[in-house]
C-alpha cells in the first residue's frame, strides 16, 4: 500500500493540526490551514483588522466611513456625526447617485442598456417593467387636457363672420353671433326657411282670380 506521508500539510491552527490533502493558503498570514480554518475570522488571522475594508454609509449625509475594528457601530457613527457629518449635502450626493426603477420593490440601476422611457406616462423605468402593465402608467395631467382640447376643436365645425372675428381676438365668441350666422349660411344654401313655396304662390293666385270674377259681376248685375 502506497503511503503520502509527503503529500498535504498540516493545519497551522495549533487546536487542530490535521493534516490536508489540499490545504489552504491565508493571503493576509501565509500559513496554511485546514477547510475548516482557512478564513481569516475562523483562524483569528492577526492582519484581519488590517485589510478590513467595510464602510457605514451615513442616513444623514449618504457620506461614508470606515468601521473600526474592535469598535461597536454605534460608537463609531456618534463619532461621525460629532466630526464629520454633513446633512446639508444630503441632496446632492442623492442627485449624483444612480437613479433605479421607480417600480415599487424594483431595486434595478438605470444604466444606459436598462432604462426605457414610456411614451404615455414619460417614467423611466428598468427593461423588465417598460410594458404599461408593468408599472404604474398614468398620463400627465397637462397631455391629459391637451389631448381633451385637441379633440374638441376637431369635433367642433368652423366658425365664420363675426364669431371668427371674435375668436382670432382671443374673445369668447357670442352665442347670438353664432346663431345669425348659422341662420344666414341656411339660408344661403336654400333652406326651407329663405323661399316661398310653390303651392303657397299657385293658391294665392287662384283666390285672386276668384276675387276679380266675382267683381265684374257685381258689375253687370249693377
Amino acid at each position: 500500500m502506497a503511503e503520502f506521508s509527503d503529500v498535504g500539510a498540516h493545519c497551522s491552527d495549533p487546536y487542530c493540526r490535521q493534516k490536508d490533502f489540499l490545504p489552504f493558503v491565508c493571503n493576509l498570514c501565509n500559513k496554511t490551514y485546514c477547510l475548516e480554518h482557512f478564513k481569516p475570522e475562523s483562524h483569528q488571522c492577526p492582519r484581519a483588522a488590517a485589510v478590513d475594508r467595510r464602510v457605514m454609509i451615513c442616513p444623514l449625509c449618504l457620506d461614508s466611513f470606515p468601521m473600526v475594528a474592535g469598535e461597536s457601530c454605534d460608537v463609531t457613527f456618534e463619532r461621525h456625526t460629532r466630526t464629520s457629518c454633513r446633512p446639508d449635502l444630503y441632496e446632492t450626493r442623492r442627485a449624483q447617485q444612480k437613479a433605479t426603477c421607480p417600480v415599487k420593490g424594483c431595486k434595478a440601476k438605470l444604466t444606459a442598456v436598462n432604462s426605457f422611457v414610456c411614451p404615455r406616462c414619460k417614467q423611466k423605468v428598468c427593461m423588465k417593467h417598460r410594458w404599461q402593465e408593468d408599472h404604474d402608467c398614468r398620463p400627465p395631467q397637462s397631455s391629459l387636457i391637451s389631448s381633451l382640447t385637441s379633440s374638441f376643436s376637431s369635433s367642433r365645425p368652423p366658425l365664420k363672420g363675426k364669431a371668427a372675428a371674435r375668436m382670432q381676438a382671443n374673445k369668447p365668441p357670442n352665442v347670438m353671433d353664432m346663431l345669425r350666422e348659422t341662420a344666414h349660411r341656411r339660408m344661403r344654401t336654400g333652406g326651407s326657411s329663405g323661399a316661398p313655396s310653390a303651392q303657397g304662390s299657385s293658391s294665392n293666385t287662384q283666390q285672386g282670380s276668384r276675387n276679380q270674377r266675382q267683381r265684374n259681376d257685381d258689375c253687370v248685375i249693377s
